[in-house]
């Protein structure tokens, strides 16, 4: 996925995981990512999902039941601009 040019990489791949017992899709991105300002984001951890890694973070995405996911992916991919 492409973020933006602010971002630590600009370009990580991002894991959507839609799980019928959660209110909304989990979200995770590739090891590694970084805010605009360089940071870690707060409270991310490394996973395994699907025998591989990926890095989880708290991120409050907000999300209903029949909002767009093209909408959500915007959100996601806009939190890593953000110095917090």
């Amino acid at each position: 996925m492409e973020l933006y040019p602010t971002c630590h990489p600009p370009v990580t791949p991002m894991l959507l995981l839609f799980d019928p017992a959660q209110p909304k899709p989990l979200v995770y991105v590739q090891p590694g990512q970084l805010l605009a300002n360089g940071r870690v984001p707060k409270n991310s951890s490394t996973v395994l999902v699907g025998g591989e890694p990926w890095m989880q973070f708290s991120f409050n995405i907000p999300w209903a039941e029949g909002d767009s996911i093209n909408c959500f992916i915007a959100v996601a991919r806009q939190r890593f601009t953000q110095d917090e």
